[in-house]
């Protein structure tokens, strides 16, 4: 369930993205870090693109095959990257470039396969996303090197490279041929409370794909059943139609979707 919560916090706003842009059926996009590819399942139906993936991940790339076109790649190899199609009309980071330890020569590279008047979308945590909850406030409360320590942990165990304010991304995107156009938090106080409350269950499912390839999720849909799932998703729906904020909002959000443009000049 937490994983869900976030995920589609991040369908949600990258459909308003993808609306503001308005691209044209049949335009090319790259998705750096695909994972399975069933990420573009969810979108809206009506949408009509022709999507490429790339991940580190083999037996990943092998499920993103039946969705995407999709093949083993490090975005960070100069060489390998030439080997994808070019020009795409938009490229999307869905919380991938934070694992990536080089993300200078990441950027470089995808900018590279970039059209002229293309567009980039990532989505990366907020630094401070792993310092909510009320454990971490209690760890805090007896010493802010417990909690940091502990948060320290969490974010090693999701391998994150890089947790910055968005104002470093701005930067960061900036000198490596991106223009920012706009930087968006998403979460809520609510969608964060029930992301920890789901947790231990969500690394419970992490080891179960790490033993069968598939998430707790999908053996769980024949055990739970369906007017539950209804339920529980018409509970969520309104929380996540909600949960684009201001990227100042450090109270509340758990991450930044920021869309950009390739600078020409």
């Amino acid at each position: 369930m937490s994983l869900v919560i976030r995920e589609v916090c991040r369908i949600s706003a990258f459909e308003k993205f993808i609306h503001k842009l308005d691209l044209r059926s049949g335009a090319k996009i790259l998705d750096v870090g695909c994972g399975d590819g069933k990420w573009w399942q969810t979108l809206n139906p009506n949408t009509t693109f022709e999507v490429y993936g790339i991940d580190i991940n083999c037996s990943e790339i092998l499920k993103a095959k039946k969705h995407i076109n999709a093949q083993v790649l490090n975005v960070t190899d100069p060489v390998a990257i030439k080997t994808l199609p070019q020009n795409f009309d938009l490229v999307v980071g869905n919380c991938s470039l934070e694992h990536v330890p080089d993300i200078n020569s990441a950027l470089t590279n995808i900018r590279s396969v970039c059209a002229n008047d293309a567009h980039f979308i990532l989505f990366v945590p907020s630094p401070h996303w792993a310092l909510k909850g009320k454990s971490i406030n209690f760890l805090h409360w007896i010493s802010p090197r417990l909690s940091m320590a502990y948060s320290g942990a969490i974010n090693g165990f999701f391998q994150h490279w890089h947790l910055y304010d968005y104002r470093i991304w701005n930067h960061l995107l900036q000198n490596n041929g991106f223009e920012v156009i706009q930087v968006s938090g998403l979460g809520t106080r609510r969608l964060e409370f029930l992301y920890r409350l789901f947790l231990p269950s969500a690394f419970l499912s992490f080891l179960v794909k790490t033993m069968t390839g598939k998430y707790f999720n999908h053996y769980a849909c024949y055990l739970i059943p369906n007017s539950i799932n209804r339920a529980i998703a018409n509970k969520l729906v309104p929380l996540i139609e909600n949960s684009i904020r201001s990227p100042d909002d450090v109270e509340e959000i758990f991450e930044y979707a920021i869309l950009t443009r390739v600078s020409n000049a």
